[in-house]
């Protein structure tokens, strides 16, 4: 083998230019934010790294890295060396510099792997160019090199493509010569010729005046990824890649496609909110599972208070929402945000509203609920179609948020799960934010901390005094409830105050005891929406039940009362039917009626409240 040459730049060989060398890697910027193959026409492949004057290469002027689009790990390292207008003659001393570096880069790749090549690109279609690339095809066509050698010689004489090999021969010559290696005899020099052609491309992208083709071209491939899909919006991307190119060259960046989605952020369709047609980004099959997740998740989350059919009443929190905006924006959070409180106290609503208020062109977030999700990381995989932490670096705005709520989970089995999903937030540069009840708050911290870092804390208290008179306002016949220091601290979790208006009580609980009779009385069993109670209660119990896997899913499904499910699901008891096919039961809207049907289910009394 050749010993490896130290790399050169553009300049040293001559022909080369940084305006050209730029688009070369804009072109394939594009190309690597559109999710395409490493060139037009590469099958099978795509584009998942572009690096910038990595000098480990001993071409370094760009190095594109590709997987296979199935995942079976097969990879590809294409190796650039950019000339805008080289010479390839015998007596050109660039030349000769610049075919001693090719030489001794594909007779690395040769040694690295099979798909391993380098490809020159050249400004436009040039004949020299040209001649050499029809020798490489070749080559490539052909297993040895005295085939190679045979299939020239029939060109004739006077064809272009021996007299480009004449010139590359003895180009080849000096610079196995130059390397130390003996190259007296003819057929040392052939076999390093045909060794290099054989692993050799020539690109001739039209960049430059006076065409300019392949970079106008751009810009109708680059329209769907833009926020409008207007032409002028591409243009505007095109160019930043273009300006980007050159500041990543500067600072030898290694690009992903995840960095460069979110260097170029404010100019494209977020991937959260890439709803139009023909949109690339975000508009997979994984990305509209997660959102389905996410839309599942909000559906159960209560915003407002009161009888449900009616406009609610929205309890307002703005001082709360205003101190989790500042814990979700806070640079220097490395780990996770915990959001705690007492069970119903509101942290769902209070996440959502807080990252609802932020969310625009500096920030992105996805939400879901951990009672959502399947039992075990590996089928969270399977079910989304490639792993969240691929999915989730697609997210590019300044500020990236993923809402885990329902962490209690974690403490029926879910907590591999958790730390799963936290660790591939991390991963890909996404805050996670876990929402947990109080008394699961040491072991679901336990689980962040070790998934992340140490994360930053939100207390979600009770409602205030000030939110309280505003509930009294609104509803009158909870004012003497009110009056009562003990009932305030029921009352201040709206959960609980949703329910108990929601059961049209005409007894006032002062205890958790009574409320939970209250709400199961008249919410549970004797709610409007249809079934008769004992099937409604019978149908509490068997899902609770069904969730500490103390029932089978056949089980629960022969002795569940449809009548029943529907009435439970019409009064927001049960979430209404979904998607999710590895949670095919009907799920329980809030913790607190879980815990309800649980303790209804161990009580020996029937037909009477937990207790």
């Amino acid at each position: 083998m050749t010993k490896p040459q130290p790399a050169v730049s553009t300049y040293s060989t001559g022909g080369g230019g940084v305006s050209f060398e730029r688009r070369v890697a804009a072109l394939n910027l594009a190309r690597l934010l559109r999710g395409d193959g490493p060139q037009a026409g590469s099958l099978g492949l795509r584009l998942v790294r572009v690096e910038f004057q990595q000098t480990q290469h001993i071409v370094d002027d760009l190095a594109l890295r590709s997987e296979s689009e199935d995942d079976d790990g097969e990879k590809e390292l294409l190796l650039l060396t950019v000339r805008a207008r080289p010479k390839l003659i015998k007596s050109d001393q660039k030349s000769a510099e610049l075919l001693a570096q090719v030489l001794a880069a594909t007779q690395v790749a040769a040694e690295a792997g099979t798909r391993n090549s380098v490809a020159l690109v050249v400004a436009g279609t040039q004949s020299a160019a040209s001649q050499l690339g029809g020798l490489a095809a070749l080559a490539a066509s052909h297993p040895s090199v005295e085939l190679f050698t045979q299939a020239v010689n029939k060109l004739g004489r006077r064809d272009k493509l021996r007299t480009r090999l004449d010139h590359l021969s003895a180009l080849i010559k000096l610079a196995l010569e130059a390397a130390g290696t003996e190259a007296k005899f003819d057929e040392k020099v052939a076999t390093a010729t045909f060794g290099m052609l054989s692993r050799l491309r020539v690109l001739q992208p039209r960049l430059e005046d006076p065409d300019v083709t392949d970079w106008d071209n751009l810009i109708p491939l680059l329209r769907p990824l833009v926020k409008d899909q207007q032409s002028a919006a591409a243009l505007a991307l095109r160019d930043r890649l273009e300006v980007i190119s050159g500041e990543y060259a500067v600072s030898g960046a290694i690009v992903t496609r995840s960095k460069l989605i979110r260097d170029v952020h404010d100019l494209i369709a977020p991937v959260t909110r890439a709803e139009q047609p023909g949109a690339l980004l975000g508009d997979s099959p994984s990305w509209q599972r997660l959102r389905q997740l996410q839309t599942d998740w909000e559906r159960e989350v209560r915003s407002v208070i009161g009888p449900l059919g009616v406009q609610g009443t929205h309890l307002g929190r703005d001082s709360l929402h205003s101190e989790l905006i500042a814990a979700f924006s806070d640079t220097s959070t490395s780990g996770a945000v915990l959001v705690h409180g007492a069970s119903g106290s509101g942290k769902s609503a209070a996440v959502l509203a807080a990252a609802s208020a932020l969310e625009g062109d500096s920030a992105q977030w996805v939400g879901l609920s951990l009672r959502h999700l399947p039992g075990a990381a590996l089928k969270l995989t399977e079910a989304l179609g490639m792993p969240l932490v691929k999915v989730l670096s697609e997210l590019s705005a300044p500020l990236r948020l993923l809402i885990i709520d329902g962490a209690d989970a974690a403490s029926e089995g879910m907590d591999a799960v958790l730390s799963h999903v936290v660790q591939a937030a991390r991963l890909s540069d996404v805050l996670p934010v876990v929402a947990v009840a109080s008394e699961n708050l040491d072991a679901v911290r336990a689980l962040v901390s070790v998934a992340a870092a140490p994360p930053s804390e939100v207390h979600i208290p009770y409602l205030s005094e000030g939110e309280l008179a505003m509930v009294g306002t609104a509803y009158p016949s909870l004012e003497p409830l009110l009056r009562s220091p003990l009932a305030r601290e029921l009352l201040g979790r709206p959960a609980i105050l949703d329910m108990l208006l929601r059961a049209n009580t005409t007894e006032l609980p002062l205890t958790d005891s009574a409320a939970m009779l209250a709400i199961w009385t008249g919410l549970v069993r004797g709610g409007p929406g249809g079934g008769t109670p004992e099937a409604r209660e019978a149908t509490m119990r068997l899902l609770s039940r069904q969730c500490l896997d103390d029932l089978s899913f056949e089980d629960v499904v022969d002795s569940l009362d449809g009548v029943a499910v529907a009435g439970l699901q019409a009064d927001g008891v049960l979430a209404r039917g979904s998607w999710i096919p590895w949670r095919p039961l009907p799920r329980f809207t809030h913790d607190l009626l879980r815990h309800y049907a649980l303790l209804s289910s161990c009580s020996s009394t029937g037909g009477q409240a937990p207790g």
